[in-house]
């Protein structure tokens, strides 16, 4: 809705700096590993990243894992959330 993606533009302006985050699971998609967080400092939802398959090798990302995660504003994407029927 109009509503939840003006929220997610004001997040997007407002989120800086360093965050703790566990990783929830790994789905492995060819070339690149989508990685599932929670980021508990910003919120209940999850945050989904792309990330290559060797970068996730080379940072021993596994189901659990505890990591710090930067979010640069100029990197996010955002998209809209399926609609329920």
């Amino acid at each position: 809705s109009a509503i939840m993606l003006v929220a997610a533009l004001v997040l997007v302006e407002t989120i800086q700096g360093t965050f703790l985050a566990a990783v929830q699971y790994l789905e492995p998609l060819g070339s690149f590993v989508r990685v599932y967080l929670s980021v508990p400092a910003l919120g209940s939802e999850e945050v989904r990243v792309d990330v290559r398959k060797d970068t996730a090798s080379e940072l021993e990302l596994v189901d659990g894992s505890n990591i710090s995660v930067t979010l640069p504003k100029e990197g996010l994407r955002l998209y809209a959330l399926d609609s329920v029927a």
